[in-house]
């Protein structure tokens, strides 16, 4: 269909569109920009995407108030994540695959869990750490790992005796000394060593 009328707006490079009319269109040669003109000055209209501008018709494409790329971030692969000591988890981000952590270096661990309280409806796999010790959620129940005030090493006696049934933290010495109280004794045995009388 032959063009009868041709009809342009105001172009030329960014820096000389100047301030536009109301209603006014200016084109950007340069950077592929439009503006139309209000009462409170030039307002960007479209951009060219390689320019870098954060308009919702290319970063939103959705229109669900979050940028496209952050939406691929929801998921990601926990091995695409090299270097990022500023990765913070928000609510609701999932990171799946599996997790291998770089080996620790003197002054720095490779995770670290600070302290904090238990929560208050922990779910299976949570771990945690207060200032008693490190705790789990395995199958509905909250497991201790480690304490750090409530347990505490048994003592020669209680080594010896073999008796006590409550969790204690155990050295190689109290090992020994719980082997030679229970063992037999050297030497020529009697009948009555046999029978254990």
């Amino acid at each position: 269909m032959p063009r009868k009328v041709l009809i342009q707006i105001r172009r030329g490079l960014e820096k000389d569109i100047g301030t536009l009319a109301v209603g006014e269109l200016g084109y950007c040669t340069d950077t592929q920009k439009l503006y139309v003109g209000t009462a409170s000055g030039n307002v960007l209209l479209v951009a060219a995407q390689t320019v870098g501008d954060m308009l919702k018709s290319i970063y939103d494409t959705n229109n669900n108030g979050k940028v496209d790329a952050a939406e691929t971030a929801d998921t990601v692969l926990w091995s695409g994540i090299k270097e990022k000591p500023d990765l913070v988890r928000k609510d609701g981000d999932i990171f799946t695959g599996k997790v291998t952590f770089p080996a620790g270096v003197i002054g720095e661990a490779s995770l670290n869990l600070p302290h904090g309280v238990a929560p208050s409806s922990p779910e299976n796999g949570d771990l945690w750490t207060t200032t008693s010790g490190l705790f789990v959620r395995l199958n509905g129940t909250t497991r201790t790992l480690a304490h750090t005030s409530q347990w505490s090493t048994i003592s020669q006696a209680e080594a010896e005796a073999g008796t006590s049934t409550t969790a204690r933290l155990v050295s190689g010495q109290r090992i020994a000394q719980a082997i030679a109280a229970q063992a037999m004794p050297k030497g020529p045995l009697t009948w009555n060593d046999l029978k254990g009388v």
